[in-house]
């Protein structure tokens, strides 16, 4: 639905404690991710998402959980890669 809307000129924004939903991002689309406490979260889109990710396209969440794995959603990723080196294989 976000990728449809959006795609209208809609903005939308996506509520969710899901960083898998930042790969939505786009001109009209900003992703509000959900932290522990009551009404505390991160608002994300295309001007911050370097900045608070250390990627530069949405497309790149793929790319990360593809090689750091993800437990949650059965994704093996790869032997001894965490965060950090899953970004600087990505840069």
């Amino acid at each position: 639905m976000a990728k449809q809307y959006s795609a209208s000129g809609t903005s939308v924004n996506i509520l969710t404690g899901d960083g898998d939903t930042l790969q939505l991002i786009n001109t009209y689309t900003r992703v509000s991710l959900m932290k522990r406490g009551f009404g505390n979260y991160e608002t994300i889109d295309l001007h911050n998402l370097e900045e608070s990710r250390g990627i530069r396209r949405p497309s790149q969440i793929i790319d990360l959980k593809a090689l750091m794995g993800d437990a949650s959603d059965n994704i093996p990723g790869c032997p001894g890669v965490g965060p950090k080196t899953a970004l600087k294989l990505i840069a």
